[in-house]
């Protein structure tokens, strides 16, 4: 899978904007996000057009507290309308944008 062969890349690279978009990602790819993405300079994910469901965007933000992101698109994923409102409403790390549609 793509995301396991970015996962050792990251660490040696200065990689600040990271898409994976239209990559069949779901909440099992999700979950290896946050360890991949915890050593790397990446600034801002693209995850549009995945399969990120309400779950897997809840870990992903959980996540931020530990990440140094600026941005997080989530566009065209099936993630509800109550999820995205729990996440605009939690505390997010100073500045990071979050983007849903």
């Amino acid at each position: 899978m793509i995301v396991g062969h970015l996962a050792s890349r990251l660490k040696t690279t200065n990689i600040k904007h990271l898409e994976l978009v239209f990559m069949g990602i779901g909440d099992k790819e999700v979950e290896i996000l946050p360890q991949m993405l915890r050593f790397s300079k990446v600034e801002s994910l693209r995850l549009s057009h995945n399969n990120i469901t309400d779950k897997g965007a809840e870990d992903l933000v959980k996540a931020l507290q530990n990440l140094y992101l600026e941005s997080l698109e989530l566009i065209s994923n099936p993630i509800s309308y109550e999820m995205k409102l729990k996440i605009l409403q939690a505390q997010l790390p100073q500045d990071v944008s979050v983007y849903f549609e």
